[in-house]
């Protein structure tokens, strides 16, 4: 999502709320009108073209399902088991076939809400550009 809103200049809530039907893919440039914007309510019309570069990065992510949301965590999450689960090198023991919780507290939803596309980024930050460790002395010893 990010990498698409480099490339087309959306707001993180038009990229969270594309969904496939909004998408005009007739011609040789894609063209994305999301159904509600920011600045709607002063008239003004949003219209994003997706060139060659954002289709690829787009293309994969595309549902047959028109109303479904192009970016959802809940796909994000099976992925991520699925790719889990091939890459395991013994064999699943038959208590662990299926550890899920039959009701959850907390699911991943249909599409990223602000929050959780702001809480994604930080998390991709921290992985790709760890922290480093900052080497302060102990406290209560000065350093003249």
């Amino acid at each position: 999502m990010a990498e698409l809103q480099l490339l087309t200049g959306m707001r993180p809530g038009e990229a969270t709320s594309m969904r496939t039907g909004d998408l005009d893919m007739s011609g040789r440039i894609w063209v994305y009108k999301p159904g509600s914007h920011k600045t709607e309510h002063h008239g003004r019309n949003r219209v994003f073209f997706i060139g060659p570069k954002a289709q690829q990065v787009l293309s994969p992510f595309l549902k047959h399902d028109l109303d479904a949301f192009i970016f959802s965590p809940a796909d994000a999450v099976r992925e991520l088991r699925q790719r889990l689960r091939t890459k395991r090198k013994t064999r699943v023991q038959p208590s662990q076939f299926c550890r899920a919780k039959p009701n959850p507290k907390v699911e991943a939803g249909p599409r990223y809400t602000r929050r959780s596309y702001a809480q994604a980024v930080k998390r991709a930050c921290d992985k790709a550009f760890p922290p480093r460790f900052c080497h302060l002395p102990p406290r209560g010893i000065l350093v003249s």
